[in-house]
């Protein structure tokens, strides 16, 4: 399942690698399934500069949060990462692959392969994501209260964060006083009573605030959240984007925010990468508009239609009907020869109704490449689509 052409890099051109804090190529992760192996993530490739805010955006099933665990290390099934490079602060830290997987094996092979090797390949993760993990880069998961161990009171959680942060090297005066600053920080009130408590006896709001305490207080250069806002009604959600803003400015952090909600993504970054199916099909950027409001630029049918399924002043002014997609997202969208997203393509059955039939035939039965647009007064940094559309625009 190759792409008909290379894709460019995640910021369209190589750069001296000390500015790119996170460069991840060629990423794929497949999963062993009843059915056949299944590409999880298929050749992802993007890097994140110092100080640069990335969002990872789309349906739930699209990669999103695979793509997330995969730059840790961590795998969710076998074989999980058969093939990739990513490096942090010019460093490869994920094991060479050429030695399980010699060239031109087919997938049940590497599957094989992998299971065979599973053990020595697991160890040779944990010691080069040893100095990586919770210091270097810091994550938040989906589920704050399952990174939560259930017998540990919060403190004792701050502690072993602070001292993976601080390697060591500090008493218990100390590490109690810099986790109550960091409970401070986070906008808990009582922290001395948080700080004795456990897991079960906080709210979902603050087991986020907690876990994210613990993210920041090892000192990480990047740090990743995956859907930071999950399982929160709206005024604590919207609490821990305005803390989090905050303490990425006071930090200088370096961000991936993984989300398939747009409006957390609009408030906490610049960049955007659009996932549909395991691959990259856009990389865009926000822009002001007259307001200063934050729009994002679109060129792909799929991130058009994800923009429209929000709600919006404009829709709550009129008949209230959401813009739906054809179908759900199924797993055969990732077997097809063509785009991905062909069998829900607005703009394809409408170029198929009025008889175009290029490119329609190209999206049914050739793979796309992730290119910059012929007309770089699209906007956009890179696309995946063989008839990107000259309009749309995030309204909101």
């Amino acid at each position: 399942m190759q792409p008909t052409k290379a894709d460019v890099p995640q910021d369209g051109g190589e750069d001296a690698s000390g500015f790119r804090q996170l460069d991840v190529r060629e990423l794929s992760v497949w999963f062993d399934t009843p059915q056949g192996p299944l590409v999880a993530v298929d050749r992802v490739s993007f890097s994140i500069r110092r100080g640069e805010h990335l969002g990872l955006i789309g349906e739930s099933g699209s990669g999103k949060s695979v793509t997330a665990l995969a730059t840790l290390g961590f795998e969710r099934g076998t074989p999980g990462i058969v093939s990739g490079r990513i490096q942090l602060d010019g460093q490869d830290v994920l094991p060479c692959l050429d030695h399980i997987y010699p060239r031109g094996q087919t997938q049940q092979a590497r599957i094989d392969a992998k299971r065979r090797l599973r053990r020595p390949w697991a160890r040779e993760i944990s010691r080069r994501m040893g100095d990586v993990r919770g210091m270097r880069i810091g994550i938040s998961f989906q589920e704050p209260s399952l990174m939560l161990d259930p017998v540990y009171t919060v403190g004792r959680h701050l502690h072993e964060a602070l001292v993976v942060g601080i390697r060591g090297g500090a008493d218990g005066g100390d590490l109690r006083q810099q986790s109550l600053e960091w409970l401070r920080r986070l906008q808990l009130s009582d922290p001395a009573s948080v700080l004795r408590a456990y897991p079960h006896q906080l709210s979902g709001g603050m087991c986020q605030r907690v876990v994210l305490a613990m993210a920041l207080a090892s000192k990480p250069g990047l740090l990743i959240l995956d859907e930071p806002t999950a399982a929160l009604d709206v005024t604590v959600g919207s609490r821990i984007l305005l803390l989090l803003r905050e303490l990425c400015d006071e930090e200088g952090l370096t961000l991936l925010v993984i989300s398939h909600d747009l409006a957390v993504v609009r408030e906490l970054v610049s960049h955007v990468a659009v996932m549909y199916a395991g691959q990259i099909i856009e990389r865009t950027h926000f822009v002001p508009d007259a307001d200063g409001r934050a729009r994002l630029l679109s060129r792909h049918p799929y991130t058009r239609a994800l923009l429209d399924s929000q709600i919006t002043e404009t829709l709550i002014a009129g008949d209230g009907t959401l813009p739906q997609m054809s179908r759900e997202f199924v797993e055969a969208d990732r077997d097809t020869a063509g785009c991905r997203f062909a069998a829900r393509c607005q703009t394809l059955r409408s170029n198929l109704d009025r008889g175009y039939k290029v490119p329609a035939s190209r999206c049914v039965n050739e793979m796309p490449a992730l290119l910059p647009p012929p007309d770089t007064s699209l906007g956009v940094d890179a696309v995946r689509c063989w008839d990107p559309t000259t309009e749309g625009i995030d309204s909101e």
